[in-house]
């Protein structure tokens, strides 16, 4: 099924889960996001590079991006490595020691390439279109304030209603939460859910 991201952004609630604290400075207190500044959020989200949505989500600002190290202890255990046998020389051994470290750290820095040059979910949505489905449902087993409620895709509906309200994306209709314990109440989705969701879009928030 498809639906436009204007729709959707004008239907459905946003996941609770989702919305920020605002800091006052002039009362030094917080205050819940109000639902123009979520959606103001993740469009400025949705705009940032993989590498900087990690940075802002790991290290509370975009601008510290920090390159992913060769981890040796872990490249060490590798079945691959070349241990010296029985036999033979220091020499040959120290030859095919350097060459497979060259080989891993041209490896490393390949992926170190490819991921500063993830671009950002909005300019993907804006020359293909969004792929993945958004997931929709209705409200929480237990909440107080019912109504249709948007499980995962905050990010690439706040792209697509930016690039064109009427862009028509994929969407999975949900009639149910899966509980996290059989038998408990439900009081939020089940981190499996999101976890799939993000999976689909290749990008580390939906």
């Amino acid at each position: 099924m498809f639906m436009s991201a204007g729709e959707i952004k004008s239907r459905y609630q946003p996941n609770e889960g989702d919305f920020d604290d605002v800091y006052q400075e002039s009362t030094n207190t917080t205050r819940p996001e109000s639902k123009r500044e979520f959606w103001g959020r993740k469009l400025q989200e949705s705009k940032l590079t993989r590498a900087e949505y990690d940075a802002l989500n790991e290290h509370g600002d975009a601008e510290e991006i920090r390159v992913p190290e060769l981890d040796l202890d872990k490249a060490l255990e590798r079945s691959d490595y070349p241990y010296q046998r029985t036999g033979e020389s220091t020499s040959s051994y120290e030859r095919r020691d350097e060459s497979w470290w060259e080989d891993r750290m041209a490896s490393h820095d390949a992926k170190v390439d490819q991921y500063l040059s993830q671009g950002s979910l909005h300019d993907s949505v804006a020359s293909s279109g969004v792929h993945a489905p958004l997931h929709l449902g209705l409200h929480y087993p237990n909440r107080e304030t019912p109504g249709r409620r948007i499980l995962g895709g905050h990010h690439r509906i706040a792209a697509a209603n930016d690039i064109d309200p009427n862009m028509l994306v994929p969407v999975i209709h949900h009639e149910g939460i899966i509980p996290f314990d059989a038998g408990k109440p439900v009081t939020r989705f089940d981190g499996r859910v999101t976890k799939e969701i993000r999976k689909e879009t290749g990008y580390p928030y939906t």
